[in-house]
Protein backbone atom coordinates (compact mmCIF):
# COMPACT_ATOMS: atom_id res chain seq x y z
CA UNK A 1 0.00 0.00 0.00
CA UNK A 2 1.50 3.42 -1.06
CA UNK A 3 0.79 6.26 0.94
CA UNK A 4 1.53 9.82 1.15
CA UNK A 5 4.16 10.55 3.80
CA UNK A 6 2.95 14.16 4.17
CA UNK A 7 -0.80 13.44 3.86
CA UNK A 8 -2.56 14.96 7.39
CA UNK A 9 -3.62 11.78 9.41
CA UNK A 10 -3.43 7.93 8.06
CA UNK A 11 -0.73 9.09 5.39
CA UNK A 12 1.86 9.08 7.70
CA UNK A 13 1.04 6.22 9.89
CA UNK A 14 0.62 3.82 6.65
CA UNK A 15 3.91 5.06 5.66
CA UNK A 16 5.50 3.88 9.12
CA UNK A 17 9.38 2.17 9.38
CA UNK A 18 8.57 -1.46 8.05
CA UNK A 19 10.01 -2.84 11.02
CA UNK A 20 6.26 -2.81 12.67
CA UNK A 21 5.28 -5.25 9.48
CA UNK A 22 6.86 -8.17 10.93
CA UNK A 23 6.84 -10.01 13.80
CA UNK A 24 10.24 -12.54 13.20
CA UNK A 25 9.61 -13.64 9.68
CA UNK A 26 6.02 -13.18 9.74
CA UNK A 27 4.87 -10.49 7.69
CA UNK A 28 2.04 -8.62 9.39
CA UNK A 29 0.79 -6.36 6.10
CA UNK A 30 -0.06 -9.57 4.60
CA UNK A 31 -3.98 -11.89 5.05
CA UNK A 32 -3.44 -15.51 3.43
CA UNK A 33 -6.90 -15.59 3.43
CA UNK A 34 -9.99 -14.02 2.32
CA UNK A 35 -11.89 -12.95 5.10
CA UNK A 36 -8.56 -11.45 6.44
CA UNK A 37 -8.40 -9.84 3.22
CA UNK A 38 -11.66 -8.25 3.37
CA UNK A 39 -11.58 -6.97 7.48
CA UNK A 40 -8.07 -5.81 6.69
CA UNK A 41 -9.58 -3.69 3.43
CA UNK A 42 -12.59 -2.64 5.66
CA UNK A 43 -10.06 -1.40 8.17
CA UNK A 44 -8.16 0.83 5.95
CA UNK A 45 -11.50 2.23 4.17
CA UNK A 46 -12.70 2.93 8.17
CA UNK A 47 -9.37 4.40 8.95
CA UNK A 48 -9.44 6.65 5.71
CA UNK A 49 -12.81 8.09 6.21
CA UNK A 50 -12.70 8.59 10.02
CA UNK A 51 -9.22 9.21 10.28
CA UNK A 52 -6.47 8.13 12.99
CA UNK A 53 -7.72 9.85 16.27
CA UNK A 54 -11.35 8.62 15.30
CA UNK A 55 -10.65 5.08 14.54
CA UNK A 56 -8.72 5.33 17.80
CA UNK A 57 -11.50 6.15 19.67
CA UNK A 58 -13.55 3.62 18.34
CA UNK A 59 -11.33 0.74 19.07
CA UNK A 60 -11.74 2.22 22.38
CA UNK A 61 -15.31 1.95 22.72
CA UNK A 62 -15.01 -1.30 20.79
CA UNK A 63 -12.87 -2.19 23.84
CA UNK A 64 -14.74 -0.66 27.01
CA UNK A 65 -17.98 -2.66 25.60
CA UNK A 66 -16.24 -5.68 25.82
CA UNK A 67 -15.29 -4.91 29.17
CA UNK A 68 -18.55 -3.50 30.13
CA UNK A 69 -20.12 -6.83 29.44
CA UNK A 70 -16.98 -8.95 31.09
CA UNK A 71 -18.23 -6.67 34.17
CA UNK A 72 -21.34 -7.80 33.70
CA UNK A 73 -20.89 -11.12 33.27
CA UNK A 74 -18.69 -11.42 36.58
CA UNK A 75 -21.41 -9.16 38.51
CA UNK A 76 -23.88 -12.12 37.06
CA UNK A 77 -21.34 -14.85 38.58
CA UNK A 78 -21.17 -12.87 41.93
CA UNK A 79 -24.91 -12.36 42.37
CA UNK A 80 -25.28 -16.75 41.99
CA UNK A 81 -21.80 -16.88 44.20
CA UNK A 82 -23.59 -15.16 47.18
CA UNK A 83 -27.03 -16.54 46.50
CA UNK A 84 -25.28 -20.17 46.41
CA UNK A 85 -26.85 -20.89 43.12
CA UNK A 86 -25.85 -21.18 39.04
CA UNK A 87 -22.13 -21.66 39.00
CA UNK A 88 -21.57 -21.41 42.69
CA UNK A 89 -22.58 -25.38 42.91
CA UNK A 90 -18.77 -25.81 40.88
CA UNK A 91 -16.97 -24.25 44.15
CA UNK A 92 -17.01 -27.31 46.29
CA UNK A 93 -15.94 -29.65 43.38
CA UNK A 94 -13.37 -27.22 42.28
CA UNK A 95 -12.01 -26.74 45.48
CA UNK A 96 -11.49 -30.26 46.56
CA UNK A 97 -9.67 -30.77 43.00
CA UNK A 98 -7.39 -28.09 43.03
CA UNK A 99 -6.33 -29.54 47.02
CA UNK A 100 -5.38 -32.69 45.64
CA UNK A 101 -2.63 -31.36 43.39
CA UNK A 102 -1.15 -28.93 45.63
CA UNK A 103 2.24 -28.77 46.60
CA UNK A 104 4.82 -26.49 47.96
CA UNK A 105 6.50 -25.57 44.11
CA UNK A 106 3.36 -25.24 42.86
CA UNK A 107 1.62 -22.88 45.46
CA UNK A 108 4.46 -20.50 45.04
CA UNK A 109 4.17 -20.89 40.83
CA UNK A 110 0.44 -19.82 41.50
CA UNK A 111 0.72 -17.30 44.02
CA UNK A 112 3.40 -15.33 42.06
CA UNK A 113 1.33 -15.63 38.64
CA UNK A 114 -2.00 -14.30 40.65
CA UNK A 115 0.01 -11.18 41.60
CA UNK A 116 0.73 -10.36 38.50
CA UNK A 117 -2.30 -9.82 37.84
CA UNK A 118 -3.37 -8.53 41.32
CA UNK A 119 -3.86 -4.26 41.75
CA UNK A 120 -0.20 -3.96 42.28
CA UNK A 121 1.50 -6.34 39.56
CA UNK A 122 -1.13 -5.30 36.77
CA UNK A 123 -0.88 -1.80 36.71
CA UNK A 124 3.36 -2.18 36.64
CA UNK A 125 3.18 -4.82 33.66
CA UNK A 126 0.51 -3.00 32.00
CA UNK A 127 2.80 0.79 32.33
CA UNK A 128 6.40 -1.10 31.53
CA UNK A 129 4.89 -2.26 28.23
CA UNK A 130 2.89 0.73 27.24
CA UNK A 131 6.20 2.71 28.22
CA UNK A 132 8.35 0.04 25.95
CA UNK A 133 6.05 0.23 23.15
CA UNK A 134 5.66 4.16 23.28
CA UNK A 135 9.49 3.88 23.04
CA UNK A 136 10.16 1.41 20.27
CA UNK A 137 7.27 3.11 18.25
CA UNK A 138 8.52 6.64 19.48
CA UNK A 139 4.82 7.82 19.77
CA UNK A 140 2.88 8.39 22.59
CA UNK A 141 -0.01 6.62 21.60
CA UNK A 142 0.52 3.67 23.62
CA UNK A 143 0.77 5.28 27.14
CA UNK A 144 -1.89 7.35 26.25
CA UNK A 145 -4.26 4.11 24.80
CA UNK A 146 -3.29 2.87 28.46
CA UNK A 147 -3.48 5.47 30.65
CA UNK A 148 -7.69 6.26 29.18
CA UNK A 149 -8.32 2.52 29.81
CA UNK A 150 -7.34 2.01 32.68
CA UNK A 151 -9.31 5.02 34.09
CA UNK A 152 -12.52 4.48 32.39
CA UNK A 153 -11.95 0.74 33.65
CA UNK A 154 -11.54 2.30 37.16
CA UNK A 155 -14.38 4.17 36.84
CA UNK A 156 -16.78 1.56 35.73
CA UNK A 157 -15.65 -1.06 38.34
CA UNK A 158 -16.03 1.84 41.34
CA UNK A 159 -19.45 1.95 39.49
CA UNK A 160 -20.14 -1.87 39.90
CA UNK A 161 -18.93 -1.81 43.54
CA UNK A 162 -21.13 0.89 44.62
CA UNK A 163 -24.31 -0.88 42.81
CA UNK A 164 -23.19 -4.08 44.26
CA UNK A 165 -23.27 -2.84 48.00
CA UNK A 166 -26.54 -1.08 47.19
CA UNK A 167 -28.09 -4.27 46.11
CA UNK A 168 -26.36 -6.43 48.83
CA UNK A 169 -27.09 -3.51 51.75
CA UNK A 170 -30.71 -3.39 50.80
CA UNK A 171 -31.68 -6.31 48.71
Amino acid sequence: MNADPDEPGLGGALAEPAAQDYIGGRDLTRWRTGAGRAVAHLAVRAARWVGPHWLLALTLLAGLVLVGSFTALAAEVYDAVVESDGVAVLDPMVLHAAEAVRTGPLNAVVIAYTNLGGPVGMPILATAVAVLLAVAWRQWTPVLLMAATYSIVNFAADLLYAWLDKRIQYG
